[in-house]
């Protein structure tokens, strides 16, 4: 067996992921998410795949006598770069054929039946008997490294189908291997919707076989599916990664690892929050909202919320933890406060007007003049390991606040370091949200002058009514 290539042993030497909890708690929430519709079945579990794998391409080909016909092809490069139509716009893909035998991967997972994972496809071993047919790449400058290829099987056993994944993206960028779990968690989920899935290849079969032209029929039902999965890749993702909130309705801004480096999904995101956050002048709802988006778009487990009073202090004004979700810590510590201070965390990023990114707070840089308390740890059993801390800039270059989110979680919940998107993306959040903050602030110091003078005029009732209707 060849270097990150899994063949025949997959089923044997990765059974224990398919009974892996948490990609079967994954599964479950994909599964409450899907659309009924077969299309739209195809078009869910590619863009799972994809979001999942952070896969750069994937296809996927259809059974068509001895051939594999390509029915779905999605390339993320291609698309940003104009490749992926010819001169007349038709996809240079859909429609092609690959024989079915042992020469090609597709064709050597449609005869074995078995899923293959190369970490690199020019550095197949000679052993293997298939090789990578660059002439896709050649065509297009497109650049294939990494591939995972899966059988989609109906209830008897027969190939009717071949899904394919390209360019496995880490969380550098760089393209990788895929890792185990991913061909565990792909073998779970086809293995899942495998009669639903075959019914709908030999539909599309089916309706390609019973024209003249097969390949316009093919182009057609393929075009239908890519259609519905543009839709549908945007939907979902919002769907799962932004939580309904309530800014992201009907916008469909997509946030998976690619989406949130591009200027477009970025700008999108801060314009649909901020139409929504303007409409509120209330301080807390204000911070509230903020410290959503901004643990949603870094998917972060927690964050905490400090406010600036009197200049030399910071205020801790709003508390989230999805982990102590139930718990009441967040009373324990709402209005305390602590002197701005080089020696803390939050008090040095207030200090010194810059991001913090800790990946993990056991580790602190050598000679950093801060350090991390641990108090909340110890008394609420809470786990903080990775950190990033913002500061929010008012217009003159004072400190207004401090923004700090705890444990970034990838996709399978693991915690993880908050990168460099979670960081441009928090400052750029914290400078949408200063005006808002800004005004929240003025406006809660005139209710105050406001309650003072009203208590000066009548001070017996006018503080007990605040307190009744507070």
């Amino acid at each position: 067996m060849g270097e990150e290539i899994y063949l025949n042993e997959f089923m044997q030497q990765y059974k224990e992921l398919l009974d892996d909890p948490v990609l079967k708690e994954r599964l479950k929430a994909f599964v409450e998410s899907m659309s009924c519709g077969l299309d739209e079945l195809i078009s869910d579990l590619m863009a799972e795949l994809r979001v999942v794998t952070t896969s750069d391409a994937a296809s996927i080909y259809v059974v068509d006598g001895n051939v594999l016909r390509f029915i779905y092809v999605q390339n993320e490069t291609l698309e940003r770069d104009g490749n992926l139509t010819d001169e007349k716009g038709e996809n240079r893909y859909l429609g092609r054929t690959v024989h079915i035998n042992e020469n090609s991967m597709c064709g050597y997972v449609a005869k074995t039946k078995q899923p293959l994972s190369i970490g690199d496809v020019r550095s197949v071993p000679p052993s293997m008997p298939f090789g990578f047919n660059d002439e896709y790449d050649k065509s297009t400058g497109y650049n294939t490294v990494s591939a995972l290829t899966t059988p989609i099987l109906d209830d008897t056993g027969e190939v009717v189908g071949i899904l394919q994944l390209i360019n496995h993206v880490d969380e550098e960028g760089e393209v990788a291997p895929y890792e185990d779990w991913m061909l565990g968690y792909v073998m779970l989920l086809t293995e899942h919707f495998l009669p639903m899935i075959a019914k709908s290849f030999d539909r599309y079969r089916d309706e390609a076989m019973g024209r003249e032209n097969s390949e316009r029929a093919v182009s057609s039902v393929s075009t239908q599916i890519r259609e519905v999965y543009d839709a549908l890749r945007e939907g979902l993702v919002a769907r799962k990664e932004n939580k309904n909130l309530p800014w992201l309705k009907g916008n469909n801004v997509a946030w998976g690892k690619r989406e949130r480096n591009k200027e477009s999904n970025i700008s999108k995101r801060l314009l649909a929050y901020s139409h929504y956050v303007n409409q509120f002048e209330d301080i807390n709802t204000v911070i509230e909202m903020m410290l959503t988006e901004a643990r949603d778009a870094t998917r972060a487990d927690g964050g905490t919320f400090y406010l600036v009073v009197g200049g030399d202090r910071l205020r801790f004004a709003y508390f989230q933890n999805d982990t102590l979700s139930s718990d009441n810590s967040r009373n324990h510590y709402m209005n305390v406060e602590m002197p701005i201070s080089v020696t803390s965390i939050s008090g040095y990023v207030a200090l010194e007007k810059k991001i913090l990114n800790i990946p993990d707070v056991e580790y602190l840089p050598e000679g950093a003049p801060y350090s991390f308390n641990r108090s909340f740890d110890e008394s609420s059993g809470y786990c903080t390991v990775s950190m990033l801390t913002v500061p929010v800039l008012g217009a003159g270059g004072t400190v207004l606040a401090v923004l700090q989110l705890i444990n970034s979680k990838d996709m399978l919940g693991n915690v993880k370091a908050f990168d460099e998107a979670d960081m441009r993306y928090a400052d750029l959040l914290a400078g949408q949200t200063m005006p808002y903050l800004t005004r929240s602030i003025m406006t809660r110091r005139l209710i105050d002058t406001m309650l003072r003078m009203s208590e000066m005029r009548d001070p017996l009732e006018t503080g007990a009514h605040v307190q009744r209707v507070g």
